[in-house]
């Protein structure tokens, strides 16, 4: 029950006294009165006694009792320079609470001073190496699945990698033709694991379900890096290529991706050195295969390059024919016996079948290249061929003369007189045949294999090389063609492939010369692009860098091929270049020797020079580079990555970041930014929530609201200075016009 209590008892002190009293002593009766009514005004005993459930609230309380709180709770804190004295103790608590935080010195100066201030820590923009912070984003590219969509927010796991990582969304788009799904992924673990190409990819809670797995989303997988087969040349580490989705001068679609951009990560100098690379694996090659190397046309100095088949891919076992008609052309219909190997006695009257003698091998695609020898000084592309072979057992008819001087082979005798086609020409050979040559019958070291480049008449064969030995009157020549297109197969397998090639003959493999020096060996992908076919080949050019430049005034007075200076931005590669000049000194041209790459602006050109002045020069960046063009065959990893970027400076010499001077900029000194001066507050926070070991720096920081042109322009220790266009800042405090004010007072 709640009792009131009488704040005033003056009115009721007359009525305290006997009767008497209002006959024989009224003066004393006012005199008790009166002195109880001044003991019930403010601050005296009766007023307080009787006021004490309304003064124990601090917002209704005496104003001497707000120092004894005071002292108890805002010790170091002066009470003359609070604005709300109430508000402040009621709220003390929560600054206690986040003492040595930014949050602590706002809600003090706001409970103190009613005013909103700016925190500065100098120790955020110390320059600190090694500091920055790199972002990585990263993606799958993965089939159509109806699974997808749930993925979001979730974690997944590879079937096969058991690697897992946070989905953050996914978006599916058309490229080149296709759609293209793509999960974009984050918090990738264990560090150092890679989800694979072609794996499956689920909820890690589903990960043992078998028929979710089977409806997962497969990874496709996205470009990696490059397999360089041209790697041009004046390239530095660092510059960035960028992948060409159309060729630069028909426009047509040349990639079945879109977007890939490189970093070259290694060089190297060649001196006509060649590049091997399978363009397509063909089928029907067995372990014995045998390699054939020639210079291209008019190439009349590389030597040495060779390589070996070291792998198959697609292997499968065929039994074949191993009889040739051409060892048996002689053989009449009706002789006693043909002299088949799986039947020597057989003839007209034997069954065929049982006549002659099969094979099993196995046969697949090339699926790699060792023992590569890249040679030197070649100046055009290889012809190079692939042969599984199958010998004739008996030489052909006639002589055959040629010498390793020449490419050319002459044929006569018999053979020429008993092989002649319809069209005049040896029906034993075409061109890309295999022709055995022995240039001693008695001596198998003169025995090689040969590719024939053109048969020109009966008499003539021209092959792709010179033999290695000189033709002897005892010389010898043998048919050896390809073995699966030879023979019938026992199970008839197909001789000619849809692409009208013949097994045996229808791989490619390209050799292309590396000449000069920085030539590019090795690439990482910085950003992988999408819809990218492992294996595709690819053209690249420098990304972002300078095609030419241009003289917009030629100057006077330069010496010739002194070097251009190409400012850079950003992270791109540098060009560089040189002039010439004429006699009077003036710039005649401009010569890039590297294009650069990765600019993000146009950058200014200009000479150094000794003694040269007045050139203007210009240029502009190109998307492609066209300069230099590199090949690549597309090398694919099961994880996608967009271009990273640093988050932070603070790594960075070029920044705006500061040494640490271990005064202003160290990692333990603030900047209070207020409209105060700082030997207003300093004694304050130095007595209360200044941190131990920390330095306090002021800043005076007045918020005008008016729009107006007022900037601080420099702070001395006594002094602001202020620059203003407005009649007023505050119109109880500072009067500007256009000339310089100070502001030395609280406001």
């Amino acid at each position: 029950m709640d009792f009131g209590i009488e704040k005033k008892i003056s009115n009721f002190v007359e009525n305290q006294f006997p009767q008497f009293y209002q006959e024989e002593g009224p003066d004393f009766i006012l005199f008790t009165k009166a002195y109880y009514e001044w003991m019930e005004s403010e601050g005296q005993i009766i007023n307080q006694s009787r006021s004490l459930l309304e003064l124990r609230d601090i917002d209704s309380t005496l104003e001497s009792f707000l120092e004894h709180f005071q002292r108890k709770y805002l010790y170091g804190i002066p009470f003359n320079v609070i604005i709300n004295k109430q508000f402040l103790l009621k709220h003390i608590l929560d600054v206690y609470r986040s003492k040595g935080t930014i949050q602590c010195y706002r809600l003090l100066f706001k409970l103190i001073y009613n005013q909103d201030i700016d925190i500065y820590l100098p120790g955020n923009d110390i320059l600190k190496p090694s500091d920055g912070t790199w972002v990585q984003p990263l993606y799958l590219e993965i089939t159509q699945s109806s699974l997808t969509a749930n993925l979001i927010g979730k974690t997944i796991v590879g079937a096969s990698s058991n690697t897992t990582a946070v989905v953050e969304n996914y978006i599916s788009e058309p490229v080149n033709q296709n759609i293209i799904t793509t999960l974009f992924i984050s918090n990738m673990m264990p560090r150092g694991g890679q989800f694979a190409e072609g794996e499956k990819i689920v909820n890690i809670n589903d990960s043992g379900n078998a028929q979710i797995i089977e409806i997962a989303p497969k990874i496709i997988g996205s470009l990696n890096s490059l397999s360089i087969i041209n790697g041009g040349q004046n390239f530095n580490i660092g510059d960035i290529i960028e992948v060409a989705h159309r060729d630069i001068i028909t426009n047509a679609v040349t990639s079945k991706g879109v977007g890939a951009k490189l970093r070259v990560t290694g060089l190297s100098r060649a001196q006509g050195s060649i590049n091997f690379d399978i363009v397509n694996s063909g089928f029907g090659y067995t372990a014995n295969t045998k390699t054939f190397v020639y210079n291209g046309v008019n190439d009349n100095t590389g030597n040495g390059a060779s390589f070996n088949i070291s792998g198959f891919s697609y292997i499968k076992s065929i039994q074949y024919n191993t009889d040739l008609i051409v060892d048996h052309s002689n053989t009449l219909i009706n002789s006693a016996t043909f002299g088949f190997v799986g039947n020597t006695s057989a003839n007209n009257s034997s069954n065929l079948n049982q006549a002659f003698a099969y094979q099993n091998n196995y046969f697949g695609s090339i699926a790699a290249l060792n023992n590569i020898n890249t040679g030197n000084n070649y100046t055009n592309n290889l012809n190079i061929f692939v042969r599984s072979t199958q010998l004739a057992s008996k030489p052909l008819n006639g002589t055959i003369t040629y010498t390793t001087s020449s490419n050319n082979i002459t044929l006569s005798g018999s053979y020429a007189d008993s092989s002649i086609g319809a069209n005049g020409f040896p029906f034993y050979f075409n061109a890309n045949d295999v022709i055995y040559l022995q240039a001693n019958s008695s001596n198998s070291s003169s025995i090689e294999l040969q590719i024939i480049k053109s048969v020109n008449s009966n008499t003539s064969i021209t092959l792709y090389g010179p033999p290695k030995c000189n033709s002897t009157s005892s010389a010898i020549f043998k048919t050896a063609p390809v073995t699966l297109p030879s023979n019938f197969a026992l199970y008839e397998p197909t001789m000619f492939r849809t692409d009208n090639t013949i097994n045996g003959e229808n791989e490619l493999i390209s050799g292309t010369p590396s000449i000069g020096n920085n030539i590019i060996a090795n690439t990482v992908a910085i950003d992988s692009g999408k819809g990218y076919v492992d294996g595709e080949i690819v053209s690249a050019y420098l990304y972002n860098g300078l095609n030419y430049v241009t003289i917009v005034s030629s100057g006077t007075n330069y010496a010739n091929l002194e070097p251009l200076i190409i400012t850079r931005d950003g992270e791109s590669s540098p060009a560089s270049g040189y002039v010439t000049t004429d006699s009077s000194g003036a710039i005649t041209s401009v010569v890039l020797t590297n294009g650069g790459s990765n600019y993000v602006s146009t950058p200014s050109v200009s000479v150094k020079t000794l003694n040269g002045t007045g050139a203007v020069l210009t240029t502009n960046v190109n998307e492609f580079n066209t300069t230099v063009q590199i090949t690549g065959k597309v090398v694919k990893s099961g994880v996608g990555r967009k271009q990273g970027y640093w988050s932070t400076t603070r790594g960075f010499l070029n920044s705006d970041k500061y040494i640490q001077d271990s005064y202003f900029y160290q990692d333990y000194s603030y900047q209070i930014k207020a409209a105060l001066l700082l030997d207003k507050y300093k004694d304050v926070l130095y007595n209360t929530f200044h941190s131990a070991g920390s330095e306090l720096f002021g800043q005076f920081y007045l918020q005008i609201e008016e729009q107006s042109s007022t900037q601080l322009l420099y702070e001395s220790p006594g002094v602001t200075y202020l620059s203003a266009t407005v009649p007023t800042a505050d119109s109880t405090l500072i009067t500007a016009d256009n000339s310089y004010v100070t502001a030395d007072q609280i406001p």
